[in-house]
Parts: structure tokens; C-alpha cells; sequence
């Protein structure tokens, strides 16, 4: 092959290179609005829930990102936590307010639907046996190693992997706690596990007070 065939050959290799480079960076940047999206709907389905529970209607909710993998996945996931009662997107409907007991707990969900892991509130939790939040939060800060993570997405783990619904406060008040505590720290959005010699140290110098914790939410 003569020089210049090659030089040819070569420099459509390179060009096809950064092609290829800069269309997975597209790919990455459309990959991490989606991750955001999604954690976004999550977060709105929380309310939703949360919504319902004013208005005395329990709603049969799927959190586990697995449950999304298809219309037939999810179709199957809500049956199941309505008790096995087929689910049609656009078919629920709310029970009457004579079928809520008269002590004020919503028992029955939206078609008499039952909601699996309600026990999953922070006050049940914390009673005797059972894991805190403040255990769990420090477990996933110790999972996420010097990368950190951010209070929104230890609360998504939460609702997902471990079925607890949280206020949207609870996190960022727990990661707060902890860090006067001399156990997490942050930089500036991002909380870490605090080094093992920060421990003890002198709590929080700058005085910041729970009402202004930024709780990534």
C-alpha cells in the first residue's frame, strides 16, 4: 500500500474515532437527564401517595425500577400489590368514604387495593428491633464511598430497595444530624462517610441550623 493509501485509510480510522467518541458523550448526557427524569417521577409518586393518605385513600404503589421493565412487568407488579386484582391504567377508583373506618385509617386502598411495606414510616422504624434511618443512611454513605452521594438519591434508595417512604425532610435532617455528629460531611451538594479521624471533632463551625440543610429534593 502506497503512503498516501494509508495516510487515507488512516485518516478516516481517526475520523470515525471522534465520531464515535462525541456520540457516546450524546448518549451519556441523554442516559443521565433520563436517570434525573426518572428520579423526578419517582419523587412525584411519593406525593402521590402521600396525597392520597390526606384524603384517607390508600394507592397500591410499585417502586422497585426492576417493576419498569415492560407494561406487562408493571401490569404484573401492581396486580400483585393489589392483591391480585388485575390493574388497568385509567380504571381505579376511589372508594367510598363509608368503607373508611371510622378511627380515620385508610385500610382500603384505591379498588379496595392493598398497599404492600406502609409499616415503612421513620416513627415505626426507630421502635425497638427494628433499623433506623439514620442506620440505613449511614450504611448507603458508606456504600458510596469518596464519591459521595446526594440526599435525593439516598432517599430514591430507600423507596426502592428498601420500601421506606420518607418525608421529603427526613434525609437531609438525618444526614444533617449525622454530620454534628462528626460522622458524614459534605461538599457543597455531595455528603460523604466523615474520615475516621474526623470523628469528635469540633461540630459544624458555620452554625448552619437544620431549617437551612440543603436536602437535594
Amino acid at each position: 500500500m502506497e503512503e498516501n493509501e494509508r495516510l487515507d485509510v488512516v485518516q478516516k480510522i481517526l475520523d470515525e474515532r471522534d465520531r464515535l467518541l462525541l456520540e457516546r458523550l450524546k448518549a451519556q448526557e441523554r442516559i443521565r437527564e433520563a436517570v434525573l427524569e426518572d428520579l423526578r417521577i419517582a419523587q412525584k409518586i411519593n406525593d402521590v401517595r402521600a396525597a392520597g393518605r390526606v384524603f384517607g385513600q390508600s394507592l397500591a404503589i410499585v417502586t422497585d425500577s426492576k417493576e419498569f421493565a415492560s407494561m406487562e412487568v408493571l401490569q404484573a407488579a401492581m396486580t400483585k400489590a393489589r392483591q391480585d386484582k388485575p390493574w388497568v391504567p385509567g380504571e381505579s377508583r376511589p372508594i367510598s368514604a363509608k368503607q373508611i373506618p371510622h378511627d380515620g385509617a385508610a385500610q382500603a386502598a384505591d379498588d379496595e387495593e392493598h398497599v404492600a411495606g406502609e409499616e415503612g414510616e421513620q416513627s415505626s422504624l426507630e421502635s425497638e428491633g427494628r433499623v433506623r434511618i439514620r442506620d440505613l443512611v449511614l450504611q448507603f454513605l458508606d456504600s458510596a464511598g469518596p464519591a459521595g452521594t446526594q440526599a435525593a438519591t439516598i432517599r430514591e434508595w430507600l423507596a426502592t430497595q428498601k420500601k421506606i417512604e420518607t418525608h421529603s425532610k427526613t434525609v437531609g435532617m438525618t444526614l444533617y444530624r449525622l454530620s454534628q455528629d462528626g460522622l458524614a460531611a459534605r461538599k457543597g451538594r455531595t455528603w460523604f462517610l466523615a474520615e475516621p479521624a474526623a470523628a469528635g471533632e469540633t461540630k459544624n463551625p458555620g452554625g448552619e441550623t437544620p431549617g437551612l440543610i440543603e436536602t437535594g429534593n
